[in-house]
C-alpha cells in the first residue's frame, strides 16, 4: 500500500490462534507532520488490550488475543488508531 503513494495504511487480519493482527505503516512525511511514532502508538494500543506491539516511527505491529472487550467490527477496532 505505501508503494501505492499513501501516507498510512493499517491492515488488521485475524490468524488460526483467534489473535488480531494490526499492521501500521506511514511515510516520514506522515509521521513527522502529523508528530506520531507508529511503534509508540502500536505499544500504547496493545498494552489497552493486554497485547503486545512495537515497531519504529514509520512501521509498527500490534498482536492481540480477540476478547469481549475488542470490538468485533473491524472499523470501530481501527477507530483507536485513527
Amino acid at each position: 500500500l505505501m508503494s501505492t503513494g499513501s501516507d498510512f495504511a493499517a491492515v488488521i487480519a485475524t490468524n488460526q490462534q483467534d489473535e488480531i493482527r494490526i499492521s501500521l505503516r506511514s511515510s516520514v512525511q506522515f509521521a513527522k507532520r502529523n508528530n506520531v511514532n507508529l511503534g509508540d502508538l502500536a505499544n500504547n494500543i496493545a498494552n489497552r488490550f493486554f497485547g503486545s506491539g512495537g515497531g519504529h516511527l514509520t512501521a509498527a505491529g500490534i498482536n492481540i488475543k480477540q476478547s469481549d472487550k475488542i470490538p468485533k467490527d473491524k472499523n470501530k477496532l481501527l477507530s483507536f488508531i485513527v
